[in-house]
């Protein structure tokens, strides 16, 4: 007969729980990541001339994926100026 834990990972305990030495390399690894998510849009802001929009959208969207709240970029607009300074303005 199978057992649950014949179906899991190694990153898992006896008692079906996560490893802890996973879950802080998890944690580690997502707090870096968001760091390094951090540091590329404020490298954008500090050139908001020529910031490309693709990449503000692409940053905007790689903090969504760590929880950061009011980083959906808003709609395309048919002004790229007018685009490029609504997406400075939600990164800030």
């Amino acid at each position: 007969m199978l057992d649950p834990l014949d179906l899991a990972g190694p990153a898992v305990t006896a008692n079906g729980l996560p490893a802890a030495e996973d879950l802080e390399a998890r944690a580690a690894a997502a707090e870096s990541g968001l760091g390094a998510a951090l540091a590329r849009l404020q490298a954008l802001l500090a050139t908001p001339d020529t910031a490309a929009i693709p990449a503000l959208r692409r940053e905007l969207l790689a903090l969504l994926r760590y929880g950061v709240a009011g980083t959906v970029p808003g709609a395309p607009l048919a002004d790229a100026g007018a685009e490029r300074a609504a997406l400075l303005l939600q990164a800030r």
